[in-house]
């Protein structure tokens, strides 16, 4: 009985994957590329180092009953500037707020985030419309 036990526990990371034996789904961005790192990954955070062509350094996904609610992109001080005409020129900004744009559309928020070591957070959430 051991040795069936013992040959079962050898077969099933060959079935299962590490993150499915540990009750996780496979989590997928589409924004993630196959050759980006991750470098944490919980239950209710995953942080990779970005390798996109966006500009980005990292990227963090929030997850809520396994779905990302929430993802913050950390980009160099140098990048603000265009990301924030890219947000004036496809997104509403809210009134009073300085740094906060609604996409209608995709019923988005994004929020820039001041950072530091030369860097700034691009977040964006499901906005409450």
């Amino acid at each position: 009985m051991k040795k069936i036990i013992l040959l079962l526990l050898f077969m099933l990371p060959l079935a299962v994957s590490a993150q499915e034996l540990l009750g996780k789904k496979k989590k997928y961005i589409d924004s993630v590329k196959s050759n980006s790192d991750i470098i944490i990954d919980t239950p209710e955070m995953t942080i990779w180092n970005n390798r996109t062509l966006d500009g980005a350094k990292y990227l963090i996904c929030y997850f809520q009953d396994e779905k990302c609610y929430k993802s913050v992109s950390i980009f160099p001080a140098d990048k603000l500037a265009h990301w924030e005409k890219i947000l004036d020129n496809n997104c509403m900004r809210v009134k009073g707020q300085d740094k906060l744009w609604i996409d209608q559309k995709r019923k988005m928020m994004f929020k820039i985030l001041p950072g530091e070591n030369g860097t700034f957070g691009l977040e964006s959430t499901k906005s409450n419309e």
